[in-house]
């Protein structure tokens, strides 16, 4: 998405205005002028919100090794990696920086709060 915000931006076209384009212009990163801000992303699984990320920092509220029959595992407080400096996500944080965790959250208040659910396509087909 951030390619065709950016490609449209650069073209001099204006972008969709009946509905949010999820994506940004990268331009700045591309030409080495500057640099963005992220919005948070914030990981689904199906409706269940499993984790989020903003800037170099990831909250996992849920985790599950796969789809199989195991159950997932709720984290409360959320487990947080700084994914800069442990990408492989072994090393949990949280307790020392719960000034984080509480940043996130704010952003993922925010950000399921400005979500409008799509209706079901499975529902849709099914009658």
């Amino acid at each position: 998405m951030d390619l065709f915000v950016t490609c449209a931006k650069l073209a001099g076209a204006a972008g969709p205005t009946d509905r949010p384009i999820d994506g940004q212009d990268i331009a700045p990163l591309l030409f080495g002028s500057g640099t963005i801000t992220r919005p948070p992303f914030l990981y689904y699984r199906g409706a269940t919100l499993y984790a989020a990320r903003l800037g170099p920092w990831k909250a996992h509220y849920l985790t599950r090794t796969g789809y199989g029959p195991d159950k997932p595992v709720l984290h409360h407080p959320p487990a947080l990696y700084h994914l800069g400096r442990d990408p492989g996500e072994r090393f949990d944080v949280a307790t020392n920086h719960l000034d984080v965790v509480a940043r996130i959250q704010l952003a993922v208040d925010a950000e399921r709060a400005a979500i409008q659910p799509a209706p079901s396509q499975l529902i849709k087909l099914a009658e």
